[in-house]
């Protein structure tokens, strides 16, 4: 159910955008009103259609006082050019069109501020979800990148991970320090006091120990270490973990401990033996391909046949995607290029560019994670195939 507020001192024009609101769903509602009650009429709104004979200070101050992180604002104005929107995108506004916008636009650029409200509230869950597994502080400035780990699918980079849970006495400027020391894609878990949970995806045990020596090094800091895997252990389960292994290393007066329990890398034979495991895992990869499917590759499609498809006069631009499979298509008479993503139930997906009259070189297949896939790398993708296929 969305909540949609249109604001503008136009009775003809509250009138006519709420005319073009089509195909909304039954439980969907719509409230009309002028300048004086915007704040009023917007706080419980999901969507605001904010309409402004033209965009200056007093509607950019509107702009970020109507605009929260729990709703989109649709900025609609009967003069705009590109300075002055730009400035409206800083404010805080999401999308924008003109007033003379015809039904079906303004339909698209809704569904769009829904997808943005929906990305919005996925991130709002995760944040809630690393503060009750107790590794996130609420105002930990170490997650301002937080979108980017959401978008990194968080949980399923850390499926299976190598984790070094380090203690350290001097705690100044540290998690600045950690950053300049670890790899881009690894994470920082501000776990507790002087206490960090390191998530380093696709590293070995010994490679981990290899990470804890040089931080011992560079930190200059008296710095304790714990290594072990992380395999989905519960809140509690990994905070008994953690504890239980802190116990013996103050027992053996370790600067690392190791957990013996999982010395042995897993390989990924060994853990899809276990059959409860292997649902598990697959029910996660398959959640996560499906979002990825709807959050990034039918935007990138979109996106792409809209900018491309008017290029080619005798060239139909056509995709499709189900639960397995994601197919873009460049139809010209007999010929065609196709590009493909596959899901094989597992956390990665495999990327086929075809074309039709090319020899093999021409031809691509490989792999991509799912951290990996992301609207932006998927288009520039889109784009190198249409370049080759054009040639």
């Amino acid at each position: 159910m969305s909540k949609i507020v249109i604001i503008s001192e136009k009775a003809e024009v509250l009138t006519s955008l709420e005319a073009k609101l089509v195909l909304l769903r039954e439980n969907d509602s719509v409230v009309k009103c002028n300048t004086a009650e915007m704040y009023k009429r917007s706080s419980t709104c999901d969507i605001i259609l904010f309409h402004t004979d033209k965009i200056d200070d007093i509607t950019l101050t509107a702009i970020s006082n109507l605009k929260k992180p729990n709703n989109a604002l649709i900025l609609i104005s009967d003069e705009m050019d590109s300075k002055s929107l730009l400035n409206a995108y800083d404010t805080g506004a999401t999308d924008f069109c003109p007033t003379s916008v015809t039904n079906f636009e303004l339909l698209i650029k809704i569904i769009n501020a829904k997808k943005t409200l929906k990305y919005a509230k996925t991130i709002e869950r995760y944040k809630k979800q690393l503060r009750d597994k107790g590794v996130m502080k609420q105002n930990s400035d170490i997650y301002t990148h937080i979108n980017e780990v959401v978008n990194a699918n968080f949980y399923a980079e850390i499926l299976n991970a190598t984790v070094l849970a380090i203690r350290i006495e001097d705690n100044t400027d540290i998690e600045h320090r950690l950053q300049t020391l670890l790899r881009a894609s690894d994470f920082i878990i501000n776990y507790d006091d002087f206490k960090y949970l390191l998530i380093l995806p696709d590293t070995e045990l010994k490679n981990g120990e290899r990470v804890f020596e040089k931080l011992n090094k560079r930190l200059g800091a008296d710095i304790k270490g714990i290594l072990f895997k992380y395999n989905e252990e519960s809140a509690k389960e990994l905070q008994s973990k953690i504890k239980r292994l802190e116990i013996q290393q103050e027992e053996n007066k370790l600067p690392l401990l190791l957990d013996e329990k999982n010395e042995l890398e897993e390989t990924e034979s060994d853990w899809l033996n276990d059959e409860k495991t292997e649902s598990r895992n697959f029910k996660l990869f398959q959640n996560i391909y499906n979002n990825k499917s709807e959050n990034v590759i039918e935007p990138a499609f979109y996106r792409t046949k809209q900018k491309y498809e008017k290029n080619f006069q005798n060239t139909k631009i056509k995709y499709y995607t189900d639960k397995n499979r994601a197919e873009f298509l460049l139809i010209n008479f007999d010929r065609t290029n196709s590009f493909q993503i596959v899901y094989k139930n597992s956390a990665k997906v495999g990327i086929k560019m075809q074309y039709s009259g090319l020899d093999a070189p021409e031809n691509e297949t490989f792999e991509l994670p799912f951290s990996k896939l992301n609207i932006r790398g998927l288009c520039d993708l889109l784009e190198r195939f249409i370049n080759i296929g054009a040639k």
